[in-house]
């Protein structure tokens, strides 16, 4: 079993702190967002497909903090993949349309689908052998498409592209991709 990434872990409660400050003096609008993505990795022949479920923040309609969980597949090495990250997330506006950027911390496990079908309930809990255990951080870029807008919630689809990087050599160090989503933004507030 392999040490707590103790940098990673130090940079979480940074940007928790942060993150948290201006929750008093702005205006708040959770969201939550579904969707699915395709990667190329840095591996020859490598391709990744994932399955994403985020929930976040967004304060003063421009900044907010998102939490994202992936699951995966690998070709290479026939992998499965488990990603949890955090970040912030800022967006502009043209007309009607949220372009954003984003930039988050990453934890990924990766793991051989014959080690997985061994490991059991321990593989699922993302303690078993074999498992890799990664840090690293993403940069992704996309636009909010709004779908339907009420004075209480906006639904959106979203197109998006990232690139996530690890320093260590577990697995490919640089995965490219792109993904769609469906989601919907929550005004507590009753609209403005």
């Amino acid at each position: 079993m392999t040490k707590p990434h103790r940098p990673t872990w130090a940079a979480c409660t940074i940007w928790i702190a942060v993150a948290a400050a201006p929750l008093e003096a702005q205006a708040f609008e959770p969201r939550i967002a579904f969707g699915a993505s395709a990667a190329a990795t840095g591996w020859r022949g490598d391709a990744v497909g994932y399955g994403t479920a985020a929930v976040g923040a967004r304060f003063a309609d421009f900044a907010g903090t998102y939490a994202r969980a992936e699951s995966g597949y690998g070709v290479v090495d026939t992998r499965l993949l488990g990603l949890l990250s955090i970040g912030t997330q800022l967006w502009g506006r043209i007309g009607s349309l949220r372009p954003y950027l984003r930039a988050g911390l990453l934890h990924q496990h990766e793991e051989a689908v014959s080690v997985a079908a061994k490991g059991g309930w321990r593989s699922a809990l993302g303690v078993g052998e074999g498992i890799r255990h990664r840090a690293g951080g993403e940069l992704g870029v996309g636009v909010d498409v709004p779908l339907e807008v009420s004075k209480s919630m906006a639904v959106f689809a979203s197109v998006d592209l990232y690139a996530k990087a690890f320093p260590d050599e577990l697995g490919p160090r640089t995965y490219v991709g792109a993904g769609l989503g469906v989601g919907a933004t929550f005004d507590l507030g009753g609209g403005t």
